[in-house]
């Protein structure tokens, strides 16, 4: 199969990967019942990949987990393990990132797209063993870097093993055996109004063993990180010693996710919100999914005190905690959300957050990235390290008709402009208001413009900047204020100016 093929698969090639996937593995046909079945398991094909993926900086993982590595270098092959991680990063830097389902059609990006990697981790999961998982790999890429990838795999398995397995296995087997009670299903089910036949729900426990050593240097800052795929959740576990926290919230907390995807209702909650004429409200459709995840999970079935963190992210954090009487009063009544839902989470929104038109963390929670200057992976990776974002990216000279199309086609997102001070006379084909003042303005050195343009209703910023430690250095400037008002010029030698 070549690189072309694979940049070029169809839904039909998807669909047959898929197709390919239940013949393999046997794996039931959809079923009539409305409640799945909720399977809560370790898998190592997946919790080996996490580990590799993280390590080599290609998918996402809690620190603690590459922290824990770290801790072993006095131990480790540096010279193979090089090579191997170099091997995993190209790989993953070639291949697509995402297949887009749908190219003709405009959705939301969790019904559009399907990631890459997302299909790996099915492929893992629905594996018996490790090898089960190899073996598969090669349906997903050319052989040769089939070879590689199972090779890089082979190799820290041992490691992963040695550091977060055997430490772990007899507390997660015994944590296993537990009979759980899967009625919030159905609480879910009813809040959300999503009714789905999907035959099991595939909960995926990955143990991150945490050393006294590292305990005592991240007590502070421990965090697991774990992600939703639809009908499969993978759940990272920090165990420390012979001691770990019980998983359940974030389970429920993933699973918002999935049923907040199924919802019509919440599609309806989303358009109004996003069609309106309130930049609060597009904002507020922005966090509105995990702010309802973190709600229901940490507040509503954790049962966490309200002066602990709920959420990494502060703006997250706060609103779920806002949000938390009126998500308790339609749990507890078992009321699907509706229009009196929409107008209250708004006017939640609004009092929570009364300078949220400018503030940083809701313009760049969904940014859609424009660059000519570094390249958006390089991009997404520094915004991340200091703000919670998600979003898309369009690769290629700023000027080109696609990037202008594209953003026509993202004006709900936060566009992100990367470019050199050459480079600022492309913008000009956008026609975004303040640009032509920026052009003329003599600032020197990097320097990060934003506004917002009232005639197109878009929020946009422009990092003018040539290398990754220039915007590195912008964003650590951003990152300081949190607040920035339109039409202002940052800039790390002249400081904010008009």
């Amino acid at each position: 199969m070549s690189d072309k093929n694979i940049n070029n698969l169809s839904l039909n090639s998807l669909f047959t990967i898929f197709f390919t996937i239940s013949i393999i593995f046997n794996l039931a046909p959809p079923s009539a019942f409305a409640e799945p079945l909720l399977s809560i398991e370790k898998n190592e094909a997946v919790g080996l990949f996490r580990f590799v993926s993280g390590l080599c900086g290609a998918g996402q993982t809690s620190k603690m987990n590459i922290a824990a590595y770290a801790e072993m270098y006095e131990n480790k092959d540096e010279d193979k393990d090089k090579v191997h991680v170099e091997n995993f990063k190209k790989i993953f830097e070639e291949l697509p990132k995402s297949f887009d389902l749908f190219p003709d059609r405009e959705l939301p990006p969790s019904r559009k797209f399907k990631s890459y990697t997302e299909l790996l981790y099915y492929y893992a999961a629905a594996a018996r063993d490790l090898r089960q998982f190899e073996f598969s790999i090669y349906a997903m890429m050319p052989f040769d870097y089939a070879d590689k990838l199972v090779a890089c795999l082979q190799h820290f398995k041992p490691i992963y093993q040695k550091i977060h397995c055997k430490p772990t296995d007899r507390l997660l087997d015994d944590y296993l055996k537990r009979t759980r009670n899967s009625d919030f299903i159905k609480q879910l089910q009813r809040f959300y109004g999503a009714d789905s036949k999907c035959p099991e729900i595939k909960v995926i426990i990955v143990p991150v063993y945490i050393s006294k050593k590292l305990y005592d240097k991240y007590n502070k800052s421990m965090s697991a990180c774990s992600v939703n795929y639809g009908n499969l959740q993978i759940i990272e576990v920090l165990f420390t010693g012979d001691k770990f926290k019980d998983p359940y919230d974030v389970i429920v907390h993933e699973l918002c996710h999935f049923y907040y995807d199924l919802s019509s209702e919440i599609e309806k909650t989303v358009k109004k919100l996003t069609g309106s004429n309130s930049i609060n409200g597009k904002f507020c459709a922005r966090i509105i999914n995990e702010a309802l995840a973190t709600s229901i999970g940490n507040g509503y079935f954790g049962a966490t005190d309200l002066n602990t963190n709920w959420y990494e992210d502060e703006a997250i954090d706060k609103y779920a905690k806002s949000l938390f009487p009126c998500v308790k009063k339609y749990m507890d009544s078992n009321i699907t959300i509706n229009e009196k839902f929409n107008e209250e989470i708004l006017n939640i929104f609004n009092k929570t957050f009364i300078d949220a038109q400018n503030n940083l963390s809701f313009l760049l929670y969904d940014i859609h990235v424009i660059s000519d200057a570094i390249s958006t992976r390089n991009i997404f990776k520094e915004i991340n390290s200091f703000f919670y974002c998600n979003g898309y990216q369009s690769s290629g000279t700023i000027d080109s008709p696609k990037m202008l199309e594209n953003f026509k086609r993202h004006k709900d997102y936060t566009t992100v402009f990367v470019t050199n001070r050459a480079g600022l006379n492309s913008l000009k084909a956008y026609k975004l208001e303040g640009v032509e003042t920026l052009i003329k303005d003599k600032f020197t050195g990097p320097a990060v413009y934003f506004n917002y343009d009232k005639i197109q209703k878009c929020n946009y910023l422009i990092f003018i900047c040539k290398t990754v430690d220039e915007l590195k250095a912008l964003l650590n400037k951003l990152s300081a204020a949190r607040i920035i008002q339109p039409s202002k010029l940052i800039s790390i030698n002249s400081g904010l100016k008009k």
